[in-house]
């Protein structure tokens, strides 16, 4: 049930950092992402306990609280912290980002009133300035080269300008890229140079 696995996740997401084991900072954003997508489903998924729980309200603030908290100012997300150089590290995934964005988007768009909707404009911007163009529509790529380009990141991109009503930019490019990326058996290459699906 959504609930369970959600406190489970935020649980997770919580534990202290221990010793030099840098991978944590990774998963805990991960953490908290997998925690929003579980429990932020559409209403109809959810019982009116789950949706009106206090305690579950408090835990999507303090996830949300989180990855607000290490987005930079170009709207994209610290990803990993190096303990031994004392600082964030440069490394970064694109699918990540567009993952944390999009359970950013989910519990903006869920709970409006609660949350800081520049974040969610900022984070969609970031994914913008990270799109190169591949057929009629527009991919994610780490580096501005297709190679790098990821299906995943640009389907997690559109879903979140879906949910939060982004007029203020075009979704379409994100959309025809996708239609373009989807093999004749219904699944969908992971990236454009490759006929592997996802």
């Amino acid at each position: 049930m959504p609930k369970p696995i959600f406190r489970y996740a935020v649980e997770r997401a919580n534990k202290p950092t221990k010793g030099l084991d840098m991978r944590n900072s990774k998963r805990r954003l991960a953490a908290y992402a997998a925690a929003f997508a579980v429990c932020l489903l559409p209403k109809v998924a959810i019982s009116e306990e789950i949706a009106y729980d206090i305690d579950y309200l408090s835990k999507a603030d303090r996830a949300a609280s989180f990855i607000q908290s290490v987005q930079r100012d170009d709207g994209l997300f610290d990803y990993e912290y190096d303990f031994l150089k004392g600082r964030w590290s440069k490394s970064n995934n694109l699918v990540r980002q567009a993952g944390a964005a999009y359970a950013l988007a989910q519990y903006l768009a869920e709970f409006p009133e609660r949350g800081n909707g520049h974040s969610g404009k900022l984070a969609l911007d970031a994914l913008t300035q990270q799109s190169i163009p591949f057929a009629n529509g527009l991919v994610i790529a780490n580096d501005g080269e297709l190679a790098s380009a990821k299906t995943g990141a640009t389907a997690l991109a559109l879903a979140s300008a879906v949910l939060l009503g982004a007029d203020h930019i075009s979704t379409e490019p994100w959309l025809n890229a996708l239609l373009a990326l989807q093999r004749a058996d219904g699944q969908f290459r992971k990236r454009p140079l490759t006929s592997e699906a996802s």
